[in-house]
């Protein structure tokens, strides 16, 4: 090579480095705000935890309660995401074995990992959605209806309480 030809070369080797230095710095500058993103919809919705948690079997006796509110699937394995009640994810992993879908790995994950491997603005809606369905679901009938039986259990228990004189 001739030296202009190595010029040309260290020239076009800088402005690539340039090029990529800077890529990498928007991409950590979209990751910080997907996190930041992330944190807020979770300290949103965690008030809400109860009602909007369910009962899932992982490994163990015990079933951890969680939110599911996200699922990713490639080929014969699938990943769901979970919230938990201290704002925390944990992801399980699935495996389409012998027929079936089995969970074959389960682990607590950072904001980054769930940044970098499903879609922040899908989690976001998912967990506005599930807000919403309960805001505008039949709860509050569920709710009045409990307590309508509750009163009518009370009544029960009077009558019984002067009948038999030692219920409480």
């Amino acid at each position: 090579m001739t030296p202009p030809a190595i010029l040309a070369l260290r020239d076009a080797a800088d402005e690539a480095e340039k090029v990529h230095a800077e890529k990498a710095d928007a991409f950590a500058v979209e990751t910080s705000a997907a996190i930041k993103l992330l944190a807020l919809a979770v300290s949103a919705v965690l008030p809400a935890f109860d009602a909007l948690a369910v009962r899932q079997q992982f490994f163990g006796p015990e079933p951890l309660v969680v939110i599911p509110v996200g699922s990713k699937t490639k080929g014969e394995e699938s990943r769901k995401l979970y919230l938990d009640e201290v704002g925390g994810f944990l992801e399980a992993t699935y495996a389409y074995r012998a027929g079936a879908w089995g969970i074959i790995g389960f682990a607590s994950v950072t904001y980054a990992h769930v940044v970098d491997r499903y879609e922040v603005e899908k989690l976001v809606a998912t967990l506005a959605r599930l807000c919403a369905g309960v805001a505008s679901g039949n709860a509050l009938k569920r709710a009045g209806e409990a307590r309508q039986r509750a009163e009518r259990l009370r009544a029960v228990a009077v009558i019984l309480e002067s009948i038999v004189g030692c219920a409480k």
